[in-house]
């Protein structure tokens, strides 16, 4: 028999980044607070119909006072651009080496006319609770 996990006080779950359309710009995503989190982050990404030419990476920072960010050293996804898109893909990665308590998924897009559908959520496992 499967013990089952009680995730709603085991992990802490955020939303980052939302899929809200075609991104055309670069955009720091909404902040997630880790406060007595362990130091690993895991990140599920999502991406949708790219547009020809667009290159899109996300990257990870943090935060002690959710003000002032900085990146996480090493807290890279996946480039994904027309090429390695398909139009349609997702990502799991998890990061060891979070520090702060507040973290934040930031999308960065380049070409002539960027465009492309992203969506970050972000997760860690709770030291106590």
């Amino acid at each position: 028999m499967t013990t089952p996990v009680d995730l709603e006080n085991e992990y802490q779950f955020g939303g980052s980044l939302f899929p809200n359309g075609d991104r055309t710009t670069s955009l720091n995503g909404d902040s997630v607070d880790f406060r007595d989190c362990e130091a690993s982050i895991t990140v599920d990404a999502l991406y949708g119909p790219v547009t020809p030419g667009t290159t899109c990476v996300i990257t990870l920072e943090e935060s002690a006072d959710d003000v002032t960010f900085a990146a996480i050293s090493g807290a890279t996804m996946a480039t994904v651009s027309t090429a390695s898109a398909a139009n349609k893909t997702s990502e799991r990665k998890t990061f060891h080496n979070r520090a702060q308590r507040y973290v934040r998924a930031v999308s960065t897009l380049s070409g002539t006319s960027p465009g492309i559908m992203v969506a970050a959520s972000l997760t860690a496992r709770k030291m106590s609770y």
